[in-house]
């Protein structure tokens, strides 16, 4: 982890606490090494719980685009017990396949 926010310019410190340095950083990794597997997480308070179903799906689909095949969401470390049935419903949608 120290390896992987070193080779964005950063530390260990802000890649552990901030959700958006560690996938960055695994991003930036994954390409460079051409490593064709990473996981990453988002804030699953501000990601599922205080978003909207259309923002979730604009998100998945953005990270897939940017990610390509193949490619799988999840919800990370936790979906908070008071997210709308909703916005888990959207972070379940399949996203169509591309080739």
């Amino acid at each position: 982890m120290q390896f992987a926010a070193e080779r964005i310019g950063s530390n260990y410190g802000a890649f552990a606490a901030d959700h958006r340095v560690l996938t960055d950083a695994n991003i930036a990794c994954a390409r460079e090494f051409g490593i064709d597997q990473m996981n990453t997480m988002s804030d699953p308070v501000s990601a599922i719980l205080r978003s909207t179903p259309e923002k979730i799906r604009a998100h998945t689909l953005s990270c897939y685009e940017q990610a390509g095949n193949p490619f799988m969401v999840s919800a990370g470390r936790e979906i908070p017990s008071a997210t709308p049935a909703e916005n888990l419903l959207a972070l379940c949608e399949p996203v169509p396949f591309k080739k």
